[in-house]
């Protein structure tokens, strides 16, 4: 990653059990797999909106596109990054589980927050990025 003003791209190709895709980083992230694509809309590390297409037979033929909303909460005022309000549900989840007292979500495992961090490491590792503490 250069850390220039300009964003960088970044592309990832991906392979976790048995299913290939792509991802191309910028703005907008684009995940490519065999059966279609997912476009998660700008910001994409805070997205509102995600399209889904699914892929028909024959090169470049696509089914209609599904896109899902998913409004913020009410407050947008006195954050210092955009769409942070939507950490809201995030917070609901947490407090959910907790009063549920279970110690990890039903929805991601602490096993597949693991497996991810696993992943974007050696995405990092592959691209240059070192560690804090190398």
């Amino acid at each position: 990653m250069s850390g220039t003003a300009l964003h960088d791209i970044l592309i990832l190709v991906v392979e976790y059990f048995n299913f290939e895709a792509s991802l191309f980083i910028l703005i907008v992230v684009v995940v490519l797999g065999t059966k279609g694509r997912v476009v998660i809309h700008s910001p994409g590390h805070c997205p509102t909106k995600i399209s889904v297409t699914f892929k028909e037979q024959g090169r470049g033929n696509a089914s209609a596109t599904k896109v899902y909303e998913y409004p913020l909460p009410g407050d947008e005022d006195g954050y210092f990054y955009p769409n942070s309000a939507g950490f809201a549900y995030e917070a609901a989840a947490v407090a959910r589980c907790i009063h549920a007292g279970l110690t990890e979500a039903p929805q991601f495992s602490l096993q597949e927050t693991l497996n991810n961090a696993k992943i974007l490491d050696t995405c990092r590792a592959q691209i240059g990025v070192k560690n804090f503490d190398s």
